[in-house]
C-alpha cells in the first residue's frame, strides 16, 4: 500500500492521467487513508502492551511522540485537514504530497533500511561537512556563472 501511495502520488502529477482517473485517484487516497488512520489507531491503543509503554495515558503519549508515530500522523493529517478548514486548493495539493512521507513508514519493515539509517547516524558528521562543501561550491559557482553570464543576458539575469 505504502508502493502504491508513492506511485499514485507521483503519476497523479500527470495532468492527462489525473484529469481522466481523477475518481479512482480519490477513491484510492480514501481507502489509504482509512487504512493508515486505523493502523495509527490500533498502534497508539495497543502501545501499551510494550513495557516502555505500559501506562495508559503516559505511555499512549510517550509512543506518540515517537518518530514513527510523528511519521504516521504526518502522512494522515493532511487528509483531514479540508474537513475542519477551508483551504485553498493550490495548497490542497501541496498538503497531499505529504503522502510521500509513507516511504518512511516503510524503514520500519526493512533491515537494509534500518541499516542505512545507523550508517547516516554514523558518519553525520562526514555527510554535514560533505554537505557544507557541496552548497559552499553551489554558491560560488552560481556566482561564477551570474558575472558571466550577466552582461551576456541582462533580462535573464
Amino acid at each position: 500500500l505504502i508502493v502504491l501511495n508513492v506511485f499514485a502520488v507521483s503519476v497523479e502529477t500527470i495532468k492527462d492521467i489525473s484529469t481522466e482517473y481523477s475518481g479512482s485517484f480519490r477513491a484510492f487516497e480514501w481507502f489509504s487513508m482509512f487504512v493508515f488512520t486505523l493502523e495509527y489507531i490500533l498502534r497508539v491503543w495497543t502501545c501499551n502492551l510494550k513495557q516502555e509503554y505500559s501506562s495508559p495515558i503516559m505511555g499512549r503519549i510517550r509512543y506518540m511522540l515517537t518518530p514513527a508515530a510523528i511519521i504516521d500522523l504526518v502522512v494522515v493529517i493532511p487528509f483531514y485537514l479540508p474537513f475542519f478548514f477551508e483551504l485553498d486548493l493550490r495548497f490542497l495539493r501541496v498538503l497531499r504530497l505529504f503522502r510521500l512521507f509513507t516511504l518512511f513508514k516503510m524503514a520500519r519493515y526493512s533491515k537494509s533500511l534500518h541499516l542505512f539509517k545507523s550508517v547516516l547516524r554514523d558518519t553525520r558528521q562526514e555527510l554535514f561537512i560533505v554537505l557544507a562543501v557541496t552548497m559552499g561550491m553551489l554558491v560560488f559557482a552560481s556566482g561564477v556563472i551570474y558575472f558571466i553570464e550577466n552582461k551576456a543576458q541582462p533580462d535573464a539575469f
